[in-house]
């Protein structure tokens, strides 16, 4: 399934749609405190998804679920490529 994602290089942690979450059928696994997109430090629930970005194999990772559109990229996700963004030719290229 593809899902709308911004890449969020200020959040140590990917959060995705509680939405897709349900569709897929993933349960929570653990809980966590967080603050930032959510507002206010509270606790959220933590699944495990598997996560590929562009051609890559997926990989898993534990998220955070939100009520927004679109999945955040976090810090846990993005070191995980070399990333390169060409705003002048408004390009952006990952790689492994």
């Amino acid at each position: 399934m593809r899902v709308p994602a911004l890449l969020d290089s200020a959040s140590d942690v990917t959060i995705v749609p509680q939405e897709i979450l349900a569709m897929l059928g993933v349960e929570a696994v653990d809980s966590a405190l967080s603050e930032g997109v959510f507002g206010p430090l509270q606790t959220g629930d933590v699944f495990k998804v598997f996560i590929a970005v562009q051609q890559y194999a997926p990989e898993d990772f534990r998220v955070l679920g939100w009520r927004g559109r679109f999945a955040l990229l976090g810090r846990d996700v993005l070191n995980q490529y070399h990333i390169t963004l060409d705003g002048p030719n408004q390009t952006l290229t990952v790689t492994k």
